[in-house]
């Protein structure tokens, strides 16, 4: 097995980097592709409330396990103007999620199982 040698499937020259920088008009159009997914994913992950839909498409999760999250309590719903009136709060239609709270509670989990240092976990709150 000494005697065995490593070689490279493919060769470095050969590979597909591109030697010429991006013109204008490539970065205009890829920024214009982008820009759409983009602002959606940073709207979500700055928001502090969000819908049932999208908080099932932005964590990959269907939207019966997120009804399913927040009749258990995982989850927590955000108050909202009808928040007071029982009735209307009963209504699945404008539930909003509160993020802020979810973020806090795996931060929190990260915490306990040592997974970040409890003097970081402080500067992302």
């Amino acid at each position: 097995m000494k005697d065995a040698k490593a070689t490279s499937t493919h060769e470095p020259e050969s590979s597909q980097k591109q030697s010429s920088p991006f013109t204008d008009s490539q970065i205009n159009a890829l920024v214009s592709a982008l820009l759409p997914s983009l602002q959606k994913i940073i709207g979500s992950a700055m928001a502090d409330a969000m819908s049932v839909r999208d908080f099932a498409a932005m964590r990959g999760v269907s939207e019966r396990l997120v009804w399913q999250w927040l009749d258990e309590g995982i989850l927590l719903k955000a108050p909202t103007k009808d928040f007071n009136n029982k009735k209307s709060a009963e209504k699945r239609s404008k539930v909003l999620i509160n993020v802020k709270a979810w973020r806090d509670k795996l931060t929190q989990q990260a915490v306990d199982c040592r997974y970040i240092d409890a003097r970081t976990s402080q500067s992302l709150n």
